[in-house]
């Protein structure tokens, strides 16, 4: 299902209970080179105080952190400070015991629902596919509180956000702007990698090799090279200036030139950057 490159990153392959029809999902672990997991934030899950169970848990914890600390020698402030902390690690607990049930419900109704398969597969009994489609009625109604719940809160992230400036409003003006992601690349020996740092690595000696131009040491090099300049620019160039405007600029800037830019209201911060010294070559070359 997958190509040959990317067998290296499978990390498991598992056919899951066919649950609402005939066909069994096929879920795949994959590892990849470029994710990078975010710092983790704890978030209230609103749902919880829906639950009354829940409620009373919160007011038995409220009641006994005041009823312990209200005392004499401890400021209110610090009291009702700390609250807030004692609350958050409570609801946190209440939080990670749900999931916890959650998790273990769906996989026993996974298991029970594949051993009820195989059973109805070898017996084709009546009674084993009524307790199958039970099973997988259960398991449709944890689904479906699951799917409600992020219903919810879709709803809930688009009426706070729906009205204002942040990351709702950039998703949807960003539109279908291609990807900039480069996920392979080709090397100079002409292999293919997909690991980030040998593409930064091959980016990098390319604009390295680019942007960092010496003139050959070789003197019928450096004429070849000149040779070729000044044919490129002959057959490029089409306006040119006369050679006696070509020794002006060949010649350095002077107070007069300085005097004559400041009258004009041009600002001079390329000029107080240019160090006093003659262009390199090949840049002598390419402006006439």
């Amino acid at each position: 299902m997958i190509r040959q490159e990317g067998l290296s990153r499978l990390r498991s392959a598992t056919i899951e209970p066919a649950s609402w029809s005939d066909h069994g999902s096929v879920q795949v672990d994959l590892e990849s080179l470029l994710f990078k997991p975010a710092a983790w934030t704890w978030r209230l899950n609103e749902a919880l105080l829906q639950d009354i169970g829940v409620r009373e848990e919160i007011t038995q914890a409220l009641e006994s952190y005041f009823r312990e600390n209200e005392t004499d020698d401890i400021s209110p402030i610090s009291v009702w400070e700390a609250h807030k902390s004692v609350i958050r690690s409570t609801l946190m607990s209440i939080a990670t015991r749900k999931r916890k049930e959650a998790t273990r419900a769906m996989t026993k109704i996974y298991s029970t629902i594949s051993r009820l398969e195989l059973q109805h597969k070898r017996t084709q009994l009546t009674e084993t596919y009524g307790e199958l489609m039970e099973a997988r009625r259960q398991l449709k109604n944890l689904l479906t509180q699951r799917y409600l719940r992020s219903l919810q809160r879709s709803k809930n992230f688009f009426y706070t956000h729906a009205n204002k400036g942040g990351k709702l409003l950039a998703r949807m003006l960003k539109g279908d702007t291609p990807c900039t992601q480069v996920r392979k690349v080709r090397l100079t020996s002409g292999s293919t990698s997909q690991f980030p740092e040998e593409i930064a690595g091959e980016f990098r000696n390319y604009y390295n090799s680019l942007y960092n131009l010496r003139p050959p040491e070789d003197t019928a090099q450096q004429r070849n090279l000149l040779e070729q300049i000044q044919t490129n620019l002959q057959d490029n160039v089409r306006a040119r200036i006369n050679p006696e405007a070509a020794s002006i600029l060949d010649q350095p800037i002077t107070t007069e030139d300085l005097a004559i830019k400041k009258n004009l209201g041009i600002k001079d911060v390329g000029i107080k950057k240019h160090e006093n010294r003659e262009s390199t070559w090949p840049g002598r070359v390419l402006h006439r």
